[in-house]
């Protein structure tokens, strides 16, 4: 493991950076307010201490890796439920969509850090005997050897996967040459798609990122490895989705440096964050153009406010804790819990083609979004984040439950590809499964966001299967010929 000695300078910088942080506090604080958002403001900066004090304790105990998935999980989760609830705060911004939810702010937040809590704990102190590392079968060499040999493979399955996606925008109303240049070129006219009948073909989008990253690793084409990327990157912006854009950063990022066995510094990823944020700017701005199929006019980029593009990039991705928030007023006094049935009922019957099953039952469960927060968010495309969903399963229990699992779960997903062996491949799937934090934290829609796991890995699994079967064969081979060359040697001596 990746560690850094816990010493005293360690210690001065724990120090230093609590004593601005309860200064940024104070400076922050919003005098003169109504008592309802001072009470939420100092939950949500309580709630911050605590699990900056969680993270201390587990470093002093693990060690720092920036790779280790509870800094990035621990990054998301703050930012999403305490920093931005006391950043709007902060600057008098009580409103969402023309709602008010902060009455239920206290209780939502201390659901939030138990929550965490229970994350933590689980992945720190959660056994699995599937933990420990397995076995290498093959020689690191050996197993690089018989990627290479099978390049053919990594070609057939992104063919595979960019024909399927493109037959699902173009059926959708896009163009081919709409979607491989961005709306630069031509528009298309979604008004008559039939995205619900052939739906399930846009997941595997979500394989795109590591078959690239499988020819990165054994392909030798440097221009075929960038026209790969790109071909990848405009799919997935076309689709108009910013946490899959997200993802694709972070998966290439972190597996850049874990297959270097290095680290980026502090300035250097300040600087990385700083140019990545600009095509996820561009983006957030032509979207809606993406999702329409419209043609894309990339003139406001030169007049949109700086303020106004990263409060749209950054801080409003952020806001969804509102509809936690306006959750709680009315579960369950209102509505009732669903009792996981989105979790496991949903989860189970989404894949299921409409092709095959025209009357297939919802893969949701409750009232909607509009229903449980206002009527105003009718079709703006609004969700719950992860805890929403939990809580609306089984209440407090169910956020526990829910999140010490999903602690076991990246424990396990840590113990298995960042600590073990230093395998091409369990280094691309630990960075898939890295970036995929982000959608799970952000958007609490489990039928979709299991999906959208199985499918980012899936085909790394298929190339492991290939390669390990082909190794399999050249051993099989190796033992006949050795057991003829023994038998031969045998009936020369008689």
């Amino acid at each position: 493991m990746w560690r850094t000695t816990i010493d005293r300078s360690a210690a001065i910088f724990w120090v230093i950076f609590l004593t601005l942080f309860l200064a940024l506090l104070a400076l922050t604080y919003p005098v003169g307010a109504h008592q309802v958002y001072i009470r939420v403001y100092l939950t949500c900066a309580a709630s911050i201490v605590a699990m900056v004090v969680m993270l201390m304790a587990y470093r002093r105990k693990y060690g720092f890796d920036l790779f280790d998935p509870i800094y990035f999980i621990s990054l998301v989760y703050g930012l999403l439920f305490f920093v931005t609830p006391a950043y709007d705060i902060a600057i008098g911004n009580y409103l969402w969509f023309g709602y008010d939810v902060f009455g239920t702010g206290v209780r939502a937040t201390i659901y939030a850090l138990l929550g965490f809590a229970a994350f933590a704990a689980a992945y720190s102190f959660g056994f699995h005997r599937s933990d420990a590392a397995k076995p290498i079968r093959e020689p690191i060499a050996r197993q690089e050897e018989m990627g290479r040999a099978h390049v053919a493979v990594i070609m057939l399955m992104f063919a595979f996967c960019f024909v399927a996606n493109m037959y699902y925008l173009t059926r959708n109303g896009s163009s081919w040459l709409y979607v491989l240049t961005l709306g630069v070129f031509d528009a298309g006219d979604l008004s008559d798609g039939i995205e619900a009948d052939i739906g399930f073909l846009a997941m595997f989008s979500y394989c795109l990122p590591a078959i690239v990253l499988l020819y990165w690793e054994y392909g030798k084409s440097k221009a075929l490895k960038w026209v790969l990327f790109y071909l990848m990157l405009v799919m997935q912006v076309a689709r108009g989705f910013r946490f899959f854009v997200v993802q694709i950063f972070m998966t290439f990022l972190t597996f850049a440096y874990l297959r270097k066995k290095q680290r980026p510094g502090v300035g250097t990823l300040v600087g990385i964050v700083a140019i990545a944020t600009i095509p996820i700017m561009l983006m957030t701005l032509f979207r809606n153009n993406f999702r329409a199929g419209s043609a894309v006019d990339y003139a406001p980029v030169f007049s949109i406010s700086l303020r106004k593009a990263v409060d749209e990039v950054f801080w409003f991705n952020f806001r969804i804790y509102h509809n936690f928030f306006a959750l709680i007023a009315k579960v369950p006094s209102r509505y009732g819990y669903v009792y996981g049935r989105q979790i496991i009922v949903g989860t189970a019957i989404m894949l299921i083609p409409r092709l095959i099953w025209p009357g297939k039952l919802s893969s949701g469960a409750g009232e909607p979004i509009w229903v449980t927060v206002g009527s105003r968010l009718r079709g703006t495309g609004q969700a719950l984040p992860n805890l929403g969903e939990f809580y609306y399963a089984l209440g407090i229990a169910g956020i526990l439950i829910c999140m010490a699992i999903y602690g076991l779960w990246m424990r396990h997903v840590k113990r298995r590809y960042l600590d073990g062996n230093s395998r091409p491949m369990d280094l691309i799937q630990f960075s898939i499964l890295l970036g995929t934090n982000l959608q799970i934290i952000i958007r609490g829609y489990t039928p979709s966001n299991f999906w959208y796991v199985i499918f980012s890995v899936l085909p790394v699994w298929i190339f492991s299967f290939v390669t390990s079967s082909g190794a399999e064969g050249v051993r099989r081979r190796a033992a006949s010929r050795e057991s003829e060359e023994i038998g031969n040697a045998g009936e020369t001596e008689l």
